[in-house]
């Protein structure tokens, strides 16, 4: 499964779901999934009154801008324009590997 860009990135509207206890009959914990902008999910876990009732909800969108992976970016230290060098191969000393 590829993630999405973040053109396609956008919040995942799903229904909360609540946890019951057995011995009562009102739940206690609300939770909410999400997607963030570069497609991770996260979740909600809310025991608080406004949440649990759904009378409140919890941002559900994820507005950070995601930069190309391939594109020159600022050293924080120097100013220096860095360019990604991509990924790399480590070398395990425990494995061999």
């Amino acid at each position: 499964m590829t993630s999405p860009t973040p053109a396609q990135a956008t919040p995942t509207q799903t229904t909360p779901t609540q946890t019951t206890p057995a011995s009562t009959k009102t739940p206690h914990v609300r939770v909410t999934p999400t997607k963030l902008a570069d497609g991770r999910e996260l979740f909600y876990f809310d025991d608080s009154k406004p949440y649990v009732s759904g009378a409140a909800t919890r941002r559900l969108d994820d507005p950070r801008p995601l930069p190309d992976r391939a594109e020159p970016f600022p050293d924080p230290n120097s100013g220096a324009i860095q360019h990604p060098t991509g990924p790399e191969m480590r070398f395990d000393p425990l494995t061999g590997e």
